[in-house]
């Protein structure tokens, strides 16, 4: 596979998942759809959080399912991502950027992913927040 058609897959994995779970927190997909984020994420998947906290897949997983529903508006975009590949993994970063009624977040984000012929799967994420940001936001 051609470098440029991996970062082609791993760019469109980055948008397809945020543009996801946009229309998870705002209950415009299905609960039953949720097999989308078991199947992206590695069975070893770690979160970083801004916060510092460090969250493996099966916590990831049960704070996402537990958000089906939980706004009302959200709008959710990445922005500028950039990837590298490092031996078997590729490794992107982007900007990942929140904006409700209440108020707009914005995080950089990098992550690290394996590959083959048939999948992508996301093996880390580490965020930071962006310009001023509160430290106990969870969002």
């Amino acid at each position: 596979m051609k470098t440029q058609d991996i970062f082609k897959q791993v760019e469109f994995e980055i948008i397809d998942l945020h543009q996801y779970f946009q229309n998870w927190f705002t209950g415009k997909v299905e609960e039953q759809s949720y097999t989308r984020v078991e199947n992206a994420l590695d069975n070893n998947f770690q979160l970083i959080h801004p916060s510092g906290l460090i969250n493996d897949r099966k916590t990831v997983l049960e704070n996402i399912r537990k958000s089906y529903n939980s706004t009302e508006e959200l709008n959710m975009w990445v922005e500028d991502i950039d990837s590298r590949i490092l031996g078997e993994f590729v490794l992107s970063t982007y900007y990942e950027c929140h904006k409700s009624e209440a108020k707009q977040t914005r995080r950089i984000s990098t992550a690290i992913f394996s590959f083959d012929l048939t999948s992508i799967k996301w093996m880390h994420v580490h965020e930071t927040w962006c310009e001023t940001q509160k430290e106990n936001d969870q969002t």
